[in-house]
């Protein structure tokens, strides 16, 4: 008898550790449907943003008057004022043109068959027009639409959760208490329960860069807001053709390895780190949704040429979809980039003791003179006598540091344009040495400012 039940207490003990097998491969498959689900609702999240920002461009007050003048002008009416409309359902509209029914290709037919998802827009116009009729500020309906929206996911993804604990309870504790009956233990949670969130985790990158302005406050180097442009190939509906699209648009890609790389197995890969507002244009005319778009932030400096040596440039270290840490390469940006990049420090400009307008005179003589003497470089220094600042330096030839050329690999060091002539060239001293023989004179007494006059005027 008592084997007996050691035998049924061991079955019993096999069917829930292979019950506890399975429930954890199925939560296993679970876990990856979801980070799959997660990574579409990114993309759908930074597709979302993308319609939201052309819908606030589309929403903006003129053009919005641009529509009611035109459809009054379809309809025959006299154009209406500013202040005669305050919502978007009161401007009139012409009549629907019929609806023609077009045949799409066989791929086409079946994306469609998805059913439209349905949401609140985050920017509604009736809402918004209000809201600037009456002088209030439209981005806090985004603001407060978007914690609705993510309250609603909280309470979606904590009802899921809660569901789950039940049939876990259930399916763990019925089992245990029919085979093991008495018996202390059970399935009891290991740990406490955390509150489920919305947004996929991950670590923060800091975009984020204090601007550098010389002593009287002119911009030397600021930040600019673009985009990157990277392909998911599974997402792709025509990639050979986007491979075409893409080389027309950018000429230095060639069409042949997009095409190769958006057929084979990758899953991801960067095409673009910065784009200009023509050429996102351009590929969002392409209407392919395997192109996607990444915000970025990257360095520009608006002066170009001027002072180059001096602030040197910047480029991008960690980066991702959805940013990119800019870092300094060289110059100021690279020697104080701690600086720069301090985030209790970030609105804080960073003032340098250059003068734009010194500066500017500086490198325009020089390169007069160079072009005179037909040199290979020229270099000056302008420094502050009472107090030692450098309030101008040049080194030419220079470079854009928007466009920052690699560093020479063959040629000779001096003669790349990165190579800063005031601060690296070495040099024969020559009539540097008048100099110091005059300031022994003057150390000894021998000679003084009085004395040279005197001696100048007796000759």
């Amino acid at each position: 008898m008592r084997s007996l039940v050691h035998v049924l207490t061991a079955l019993a003990v096999i069917g829930l550790a292979f019950w506890a097998y399975r429930e954890n491969y199925r939560t296993q498959e679970a876990l990856a449907r979801a980070d799959a689900l997660q990574s579409d609702i990114a993309g759908a999240r930074q597709r979302l943003r993308m319609l939201n920002a052309e819908w606030a461009y589309l929403n903006r007050p003129d053009r919005l008057m641009d529509l009611v003048e035109l459809n009054y002008d379809r309809l025959g009416l006299m154009p209406l004022a500013p202040h005669q409309f305050g919502r978007a359902d009161q401007v009139p509209y012409p009549a629907p043109t019929p609806h023609v029914a077009i045949t799409e290709p066989r791929r086409c037919r079946r994306m469609h068959r998805r059913e439209p998802m349905i949401r609140t827009p985050l920017r509604p116009l009736a809402r918004i027009l209000d809201a600037r009729r009456r002088g209030e500020n439209p981005d806090a309906i985004e603001r407060e639409n978007i914690r609705l929206r993510h309250e609603e996911m909280r309470d979606r993804a904590r009802r899921r959760a809660e569901g789950r604990l039940v049939v876990l309870g259930v399916g763990c504790f019925a089992p245990a208490s029919s085979s093991i009956g008495g018996a202390d233990g059970g399935c009891w949670p290991q740990s406490e329960p955390d509150e489920p969130r919305s947004g996929a985790g991950g670590a923060r990158i800091l975009a984020q860069r204090a601007d550098i302005t010389d002593r009287r406050g002119r911009v030397l180097a600021t930040n600019f807001d673009t985009f990157s442009l990277y392909a998911q190939p599974p997402q792709m509906i025509d990639p050979e053709g986007a491979a075409l699209r893409l080389a027309e648009i950018f000429p230095d890609l060639d069409a042949d390895r997009l095409r190769r790389d958006f057929t084979g197995k990758r899953k991801f890969l960067w095409i673009r780190r910065t784009l200009s507002p023509e050429q996102k244009q351009a590929v969002h005319d392409i209407g392919e949704p395997g192109l996607l778009f990444g915000p970025r932030e990257m360095r520009l400096y608006p002066n170009g040429r001027l002072a180059a040596h001096v602030l040197g440039g910047a480029g991008f270290g960690n980066e991702g979809v959805s940013a990119a840490e800019v870092v300094g390469v060289a110059g100021i940006e690279k020697t104080l980039d701690t600086r720069l990049r301090d985030p209790a420090r970030v609105h804080e400009p960073l003032v340098l003791s250059l003068d734009l307008s010194v500066q500017a005179a500086m490198e325009q003589v020089l390169a007069g003179g160079m072009s005179i003497m037909n040199a290979k470089g020229a270099a000056g220094i302008l420094m502050e006598a009472g107090t030692g600042e450098i309030v101008a330096i040049a080194s030419l030839p220079d470079f854009d540091p928007n466009a920052r050329p690699a560093l020479p690999t063959r040629a000779k060091p001096d003669d790349s344009p990165l190579f800063n002539r005031a601060v690296q060239g070495v040099y024969e001293l020559g009539s540097v040495f008048k100099t110091f023989t005059i300031a022994q004179a003057l150390d000894a007494g021998l000679v003084n400012a009085r004395h040279d006059d005197r001696h100048h005027r007796a000759r």
